[in-house]
């Protein structure tokens, strides 16, 4: 995405006064030369009139010379000032559009992980595979290996629908870098400008999301989990307290994964 000139300055050297004289351009820094040097003429030359007694007798003379002098000394640095605002507030913006960007791309990035779809599905598949471990741990002895064999029917089918693999792992901290970052130099770009810092709320729930994300994938290990507990059952050594590891363990990934697509909606809500 191209950059104005403007942009570019606040990009690099911050917003300040001094950036915006800078950034003014030769011809209107010749204007405000041309204000300033008219200024102070008028006012050396009522300086000279109040001490020679020249506008004793001439009261409208006077304030029009004094109000010409502070007009010439004023509207420069006005100029200056409402450049300076403008300048601040553009590098807010541009900052806060490109975090809607970023917050789009990962929406869509999200999406391709697990669409809103899978969500609803793992979800009920989850709640009936709780349901069916809650029944077949409080089954007497007689009934609970068939029990135990309808869990592990539904352990199979949550895999079959959705499977986080190592690559899972690399482009959530794909996505988490690439938000870090941009969030981060929105927040410079802001504070350069002068701004009061990106203290949004919505924003913010987005970073711990990431964060409570990269915590429950990293430590997960999914794919181990599951090839142990499919070995297991080939071998008939599987255990409840296996299966149950590995249900919280994929129930808090979904969880983590579905608070997050819900923090990029809010977040790009309160971006526009």
């Amino acid at each position: 995405m191209p950059e104005s000139k403007s942009t570019k300055m606040a990009n690099t050297q911050g917003v300040s006064l001094v950036a915006s004289w800078r950034d003014a351009g030769r011809r209107l820094q010749h204007i405000f030369l041309a204000f300033l040097f008219c200024g102070t003429s008028l006012a050396i030359l009522g300086l000279l009139g109040d001490n020679e007694g020249w506008w004793d007798s001439r009261p409208f003379l006077i304030n029009f010379v004094s109000s010409s002098a502070a007009a010439c000394f004023g509207i420069p640095f006005a100029l200056l000032v409402f450049r300076y605002l403008q300048l601040a507030h553009q590098a807010r913006a541009e900052a806060i559009k490109g975090l809607r960007l970023i917050l789009a791309a990962t929406s869509e990035s999200l999406d391709e992980i697990m669409s809103e779809h899978l969500m609803v599905k793992l979800r009920s598949r989850l709640r009936e595979t709780f349901e069916a471990y809650a029944v077949a741990d409080s089954a007497a002895d007689g009934n609970s290996s068939r029990q135990w064999r309808g869990v592990a029917g539904n352990i199979g089918l949550l895999w079959r629908d959705w499977r986080p693999d190592e690559d899972l792992n690399s482009r959530i901290r794909e996505m988490k870098e690439v938000w870090k970052g941009a969030y981060d130099n929105a927040g410079r770009r802001i504070a350069d400008a002068g701004l009061p810092s990106l203290q949004n709320e919505k924003l913010q729930k987005v970073n711990q999301c990431f964060n409570d994300l990269w915590e429950a994938v990293s430590s997960a290990n999914l794919e181990g989990r599951y090839n142990a507990l499919e070995g297991s059952l080939r071998g008939s050594r599987i255990t409840n307290v296996d299966m149950k590891a590995f249900l919280v363990r994929y129930e808090k990934v979904v969880t983590r994964l579905d608070q997050l697509r819900l923090a990029l909606k809010a977040a790009s809500s309160a971006t526009h």
